[in-house]
């Protein structure tokens, strides 16, 4: 799982965890840095986008470096698509 928060600045990634019906925000476990200076962030999974069979992810972060803040940002956009056949 991905954790963003843009009140700490971070992104992080967590694995290594049960999986159960109800997950907890944040799971449980250690979690691995993957960005500092977060200022913002989407995850989005649209299940039925082109039919039953596929599904998209769309990833939206947007990062500012910290020394600057009223300066430089950037935001980085990706959609993935996802195949949900078994």
């Amino acid at each position: 799982s991905y954790a963003c928060d843009p009140g700490a600045g971070t992104l992080n990634r967590y694995s290594g965890y049960a999986i159960t019906a109800a997950q907890q925000t944040p799971p449980p476990g250690t979690p691995a840095l993957l960005a500092r200076g977060v200022t913002g962030c989407t995850f989005v999974y649209d299940q039925n986008v082109i039919n039953q069979r596929q599904g998209v992810v769309s990833i939206w972060l947007r990062i500012a470096a910290a020394a600057d803040p009223g300066g430089g940002a950037v935001n980085l956009f990706q959609q993935v698509q996802v195949s949900n056949v078994p």
